[in-house]
């Protein structure tokens, strides 16, 4: 960047190196309700925090949607999107609930 970052961002980049795990987390409660408010407030969506969904980063993201989009035993592919994808093939096995 070619200017300072905001003294809150260097607060909180700080201390979270300091906490020292830098993998994934949970969400916690406020992020649920920040979420739950964006779409009511946004698309007039009332949704229950039970109703959304965690998920690890992109690519797990698009394997789980091609999932479900897909009928059993289709294949349902995509061009790269995010690497290290390189390409999404997903087949469906089984049968799905809706």
């Amino acid at each position: 960047m070619d200017f300072e970052a905001p003294p809150a961002v260097l607060r909180a980049l700080k201390a979270r190196l300091d906490h020292g795990v830098l993998g994934y987390t949970r969400p916690d409660y406020e992020l649920k309700q920040s979420i739950l408010k964006y779409f009511q407030e946004e698309h007039g969506l009332e949704l229950e925090a039970n109703s959304l969904v965690w998920l690890p980063g992109l690519v797990v993201a698009l394997n789980v949607v091609a999932k479900m989009a897909a009928a059993k035993n289709e294949a349902l592919t995509s061009p790269c999107v995010h690497l290290p994808s390189a390409g999404l093939t997903v087949v469906a096995h089984g049968s799905r609930r809706a």
